[in-house]
């Protein structure tokens, strides 16, 4: 069943006030998650900033991102991309009902975390997505997810194999339970078909964007370095060790339950045994990549191999992206801007996924307070983060009274705003890993 097509909105009052309008995206791999969460309850965000804010669902996994199109041709019109075109069609009812909420449909922000912060920075580079949202704030995920039709259609041929069609029985898919569509969506893990260059990000990540001809004529990547998105104001960063939370995942999730990626991560013991994994992944620069990672920021021989781990899974698969995509954006927008979040809680540190409880404030519920440790300075700067997503909301720009003037981000100084227990901008921080890795991603 594919009826998941349900949004929520959180609104200050059903009037004529037109208040800006700020479009959920949530995260998940694109595989899982909901818009529903309570992670996502957006109360404290409304009333914060008189804004009207919308969580929404898009279809997932194989329903939402397998590729049948180059297989099946012109057999069925929706075959590829199905949950960016779900994305798109919460867009549209927006822009058609969100006034009778309170909401200004020529003022919407979309904002997502995760594969939703992929989403947004896809939707930069989307023709049929233009227009239909003025502001953009990809946290965690930036526009470089999204497959070339010839990889997505090799992830398409596995999981047929898997599902004992051919391409000539593959209409069967469309009366299969869907119950075994997912069964057989976890047997693909195992596969983990890799696409694109092989890098980290793809090592777990097969059902993804694809750049398909027609949903996405080009990679939003460059779409957005050739000035597709100029008029759309930006925002984006990451957390200061994303992929620690990867890293405790899959130390504690059973065998049985890891995908490739989590299980191959588990078993990094030895810095030889990181080499070869960086060598798999960034073929031709395995040693390279650890001995930078090595010898830079403070690091030394006796740094933990967990530690290189952390800091080099965040980069490829968070923070270099981040940085690309602000660099592609801020050649056309002056108005773009980048963070950092070196917030560390007691258990998960400045882990994926730590921002979302200070943007929708719930650092003190039970799911924020197990990733961000609660209290007051919590508290204090979960209350910084949303009046500066929520300024940036209203105008395009994060500064605001109380904080410190945090500048448009450029090629030149690559001022970052820092947030933590202080929060400060600092200019091109962690410049010796970002410049290693130039001309190599």
């Amino acid at each position: 069943n594919e009826d998941c097509l349900y949004l929520n909105v959180w609104t200050p009052g059903l009037d004529d006030k037109k208040r800006p309008v700020m479009f959920w995206i949530h995260g998940g791999g694109f595989s899982m998650g909901s818009g529903s969460g309570p992670e996502y309850d957006s109360s404290s965000l409304v009333k914060r900033g008189d804004v009207v804010v919308v969580t929404i669902n898009y279809r997932l996994g194989v329903l939402g991102f397998l590729h049948l199109r180059d297989l099946l041709g012109n057999k069925h019109p929706v075959t590829s991309n199905n949950g960016l075109r779900d994305q798109v069609a919460a867009l549209e009812w927006v822009r058609d009902n969100i006034e009778a909420f309170g909401g200004a449909p020529d003022n919407v922000t979309i904002f997502g975390e995760s594969a939703g912060g992929m989403s947004v920075g896809s939707l930069l580079g989307m023709p049929r997505a233009k227009g239909l949202f003025h502001r953009a704030i990809p946290q965690s995920g930036a526009a470089n997810h999204c497959a070339i039709s010839e990889d997505a259609t090799r992830v398409a041929d596995v999981f047929l194999e898997e599902a004992g069609l051919s391409v000539a029985s593959a209409e069967k898919l469309w009366d299969m339970p869907v119950e075994k569509i997912i069964k057989l969506q976890q047997s693909l893990a195992k596969h983990a078909v890799r696409i694109g260059p092989a890098q980290l990000p793809q090592a777990g990540m097969s059902l993804i964007p694809v750049e398909d001809g027609d949903v996405f004529p080009e990679q939003p990547q460059v779409a957005v370095k050739n000035g597709f998105s100029k008029d759309v104001p930006m925002m984006t960063g990451a957390t200061f060790e994303e992929w620690r939370l990867f890293s405790m995942l899959s130390q504690l999730m059973p065998k049985n339950q890891q995908t490739e990626l989590q299980g191959l991560v588990g078993k990094i013991r030895t810095e030889e045994d990181l080499i070869r994994f960086c060598e798999a992944n960034v073929p031709g620069h395995g040693e390279r990549v650890v001995e930078a990672y090595r010898n830079s920021s403070g690091r030394n021989a006796e740094t933990k191999v967990s530690e290189l781990v952390d800091a080099i899974g965040t980069d490829v698969l968070f923070r270099i992206p981040a940085i690309r995509l602000s660099e592609a954006s801020s050649a056309h927008q002056p108005k773009t801007f980048m963070y950092r979040l070196d917030w560390k809680s007691p258990s998960f540190g400045a882990c994926h996924a730590v921002d979302i409880p200070f943007v929708f404030g719930g650092v003190d519920q039970p799911m924020g307070k197990m990733f961000t440790g609660g209290g007051e300075e919590a508290q204090a700067l979960s209350e910084k983060r949303q009046d500066a997503w929520l300024s940036f909301a209203r105008e395009g720009d994060p500064s605001h009274d109380g904080r410190p003037e945090w500048p448009a981000y450029n090629v030149k100084a690559r001022a970052t705003m820092v947030f933590d227990k202080e929060c400060a901008v600092r200019n091109d921080p962690q410049d010796e890993e970002r410049k290693f890795w130039n001309g190599i991603m």
